[in-house]
């Protein structure tokens, strides 16, 4: 298809001729060029997006135009005037003698992310600036089909990515095409719920209480409260329950389905705390009443992970992350700043309200404010005499061994749901851990969210984002190819089964050699592109891979348990001895 552009001064008003239909659509950003944009105008950018009126030029959702105008559908090939236009006469609407036009061939080879479920200005606009993605609004149904037209036909191609600021149900995947990707697994919640996170660290101690001790002593409430209460009280020899003697502790109770810090208090009397979780679910801990301190502050360091692959599993950490500071100078807990929010917790949705908050205005001045780069801090420590590598390394051991406890149900729903993708790349999620240090610089994990904010209220907060967000783009495989193919090979298997009235099937050793084959091709093109990323699942080290399998098979036993009362694990061992009796 050839259309007319035209190159006089109205272009950079961004008019399309008059005989154009679609001349009325006017967006500052329909010529956007990501090569020529400066960072000056960065920060501006989502106001004059948000005033532009999306993707429908009327500021309603679910159209179906290009988000940035017609002209972005525009190939970069073009012939300007004084070139010989032999495909000029095929349009009638051309004068062959006016200059003031040229030639561009629509160019529908690129890849369309789906950013209706996203309110995040940032993940559109380095969806369209750094991977020159095509951005689309289109409403989506339960099925993941999305809605197109009044009629309200359903399309399923219409999509490469689709971006969700929420979770995705099973449903939802299982609806997916097999070269589609979305931003989240199904079933996260098994390792970014409070309750769940606990509970399944809490089992994993228990089988290693030395490599599982990097979290805070939990209880989860109502169902645990004998236990808890027992904090407090002693049991003498007649039987008697006294309260303890000694130094009080002070405990953080968190309602285990909030977030942003809400519901979150500081507690040292039982009687509170359980009263408290008697309605609703909590998680109580320990609270660490000796951090680490910058400038008299608490602080937390927000750490960016990468999910992309639960069979096999592969965990990417980023370079850049966050450290986000209370607002009031920290004094160790007592009865009378137990109140004080500000001083004890870090969070940002919290502490932006006080009065003394200070924003980053500068994001090369990282390391000031409250909010602040997670490079600023390591290089902090350093001064301090602290071993910033060792730091990062740690961090990267306790991620590892969080993710590994929900691998054997994320695979599970991952299959269930996709039982013949064997790439193992339909799903990626970016993570948000959440570390605080102690006195002696020791990490100890305080919670995973699912879907961290992405919110840019600073520049530093849009420089770091800004690279966690294209880096994870650029790892992902998609291209107009591969969406080509798909449908070529689906539409071959229906003319077939129509012929033949037969299906296509493969035995499972030709099922696990092409699945090597596609994982083998797929890993060698992350490699080259991974940016910010470092995959620490699998890594390097051979011994210290075998020691995460380890884990792995154990949270497989621990599910297998859960899930069959350990019948599968048998069946599994009948089997083998089996096979070794015929063997002999």
């Amino acid at each position: 298809m050839i259309k007319l552009v035209q190159t006089n001064q109205s272009i950079s008003n961004n008019k399309l001729p008059d005989n154009d239909n679609k001349a009325s659509k006017q967006n500052k950003f329909s010529r956007f060029d990501p090569d020529k944009i400066s960072d000056d105008e960065d920060n501006s950018w989502a106001e004059d997006l948000s005033q532009s009126g999306g993707s429908d030029g009327g500021g309603g959702r679910g159209g179906e135009e290009d988000y940035y105008g017609e002209e972005e559908e525009y190939g970069e090939e073009s012939i300007d005037k004084g070139h010989k236009i032999e495909a000029l006469e095929e349009t009638p609407t051309a004068h062959n003698q006016d200059e003031s036009y040229v030639i561009r061939k629509k160019n529908n080879k690129r890849v369309t992310i789906n950013v209706y479920c996203t309110e995040y200005e940032i993940v559109k606009k380095v969806s369209r600036k750094v991977n020159n993605f095509k951005l689309k609004e289109l409403e989506e149904d339960h099925e993941g089909a999305v809605i197109k037209g009044q009629g309200g036909q359903k399309l399923s191609h219409a999509w490469d990515i689709s971006w969700h600021d929420l979770a995705i149900t099973p449903d939802y995947m299982s609806k997916m095409q097999s070269y589609q990707k979305v931003n989240h697994f199904p079933g996260m919640y098994v390792v970014c719920r409070k309750n769940f996170l606990a509970r399944n660290l809490m089992k994993m101690q228990r089988q290693f209480p030395d490599e599982y001790s990097f979290f805070p002593k939990t209880w989860l409430l109502p169902s645990e409260q004998i236990e808890f209460r027992n904090q407090f009280t002693t049991v003498s020899l007649n039987g008697k329950s006294n309260p303890k003697q000694g130094k009080k502790k002070t405990y953080i109770v968190k309602p285990e389905a909030l977030s942003q810090g809400k519901g979150i208090f500081l507690s040292r009397s039982m009687e509170e705390i359980m009263d408290s979780c008697q309605n609703e679910g909590c998680v109580v801990q320990r609270y660490i009443h000796q951090p680490y301190l910058i400038d008299d502050l608490k602080f937390d360091l927000r750490i960016y992970v990468m999910l992309y692959g639960v069979n096999p599993l592969r965990i990417y950490f980023h370079e850049q992350g966050l450290a986000r500071f209370a607002t009031e100078e920290y004094q160790c807990p007592v009865n009378s700043n137990l109140d004080n929010l500000y001083m004890h917790l870090t969070n940002y949705a919290i502490n932006k309200n006080n009065d003394k908050f200070q924003q980053n205005e500068d994001e090369d001045e990282d390391d000031q404010g409250h909010k602040r780069s997670l490079n600023a801090i390591l290089c902090l420590l350093k001064q301090e005499g602290h071993d910033p590598e060792r730091l990062l390394r740690e961090i990267k051991d306790i991620i590892v061994k969080t993710l590994v406890i929900g691998q054997p149900y994320l695979s599970h729903l991952y299959k269930s749901c996709q039982p013949e993708d064997l790439d193992n790349s339909m799903c990626f999620q970016i993570l948000g851990f959440d570390v605080i240090l102690d006195h002696k610089c020791k990490p100890w994990l305080l919670e995973v969210n699912q879907s961290p904010s992405f919110s840019t209220d600073s520049p530093l907060d849009y420089k770091i984002k800004k690279q966690v967000i294209g880096d994870a783009f650029n790892l992902l495989n998609c291209s107009h190819e591969r969406r080509q193919e798909h449908i070529r090979l689906k539409k071959e298997e229906m003319e077939k089964r129509i012929m033949t009235g037969k299906i296509n099937k493969i035995n499972q050793e030709e099922k696990e050699k092409i699945r090597q084959e596609k994982l083998k091709e797929r890993f060698e093109y992350e490699e080259d592109r991974m940016g910010g990323y470092e995959l620490i699942f699998p890594c390097e080290d051979e011994t210290q891979n075998k020691l995460y399998e380890s884990y792995i098979q154990k949270a497989n036993d621990l599910w297998d348990d859960f899930t069959t009362g350990g019948k599968s694990k048998k069946a599994k061992e009948q089997l083998n001895e089996k096979k070794n009796s015929i063997v002999q």
